[in-house]
């Protein structure tokens, strides 16, 4: 599930970013992508999981 960053997670004292900057990276992803029409760039990425509390945003 993919959810907004700056929403409280957990007891509601940080938010669910600061929750995942905590998680291990499960796995690294790398791609190549086109840039400037013929210049190929190789990017990689963390891929993070955790399983975490998503409080309601506040007001509702």
């Amino acid at each position: 599930m993919r959810t907004v960053v700056d929403r409280l997670a957990g007891s509601g004292d940080h938010t669910v970013e600061a929750e995942m900057l905590k998680a291990p990276s499960a796995r690294t992803h790398a791609i190549a992508i086109r840039v400037d029409g013929d210049k190929v760039e190789q990017v990689t990425f963390d891929i993070r999981t955790k399983r975490i509390r998503v409080l309601p945003p506040i007001g509702k």
